[in-house]
């Protein structure tokens, strides 16, 4: 996300996918207001030292706050790491999806 005269913001969230889309939950304030007022770009990394390859995916698009009901209707495990009383949750409904394989060779003796 960025703002006016901003750069990104940049925010760790733990999340689901449900029906090709990506969910995460939010507090009310300012952060979720940016996520659904402004095109959104959202990556995930995995990486495994010891096979020396991973991946990396960025999706964009649009994010929505979705209602309880239709997000709890899905079987979703998603665990926050801070239990927030309040929170809201977030979909995101990709418009593009890059993604690329990461490797690294194992050096020569």
């Amino acid at each position: 996300m960025a703002g006016p005269d901003l750069g990104p913001h940049l925010v760790p969230v733990n999340y689901a996918v449900l029906r090709e889309s990506i969910v995460l939950r939010s507090a009310p304030g300012t952060k979720l207001q940016r996520l659904v007022t402004e095109p959104l770009s959202f990556e995930v990394n995995s990486f495994d030292p010891y096979m020396r390859m991973g991946w990396s995916v960025v999706i964009e698009g649009l994010a929505y706050e979705a209602s309880d009901r239709e997000i709890e209707v899905e079987d979703i495990n998603l665990h926050p790491l801070l239990d927030l009383q309040n929170s809201r949750w977030v979909r995101l409904v990709p418009r593009t999806i890059t993604g690329r394989r990461i490797t690294a060779e194992f050096p020569t003796r």
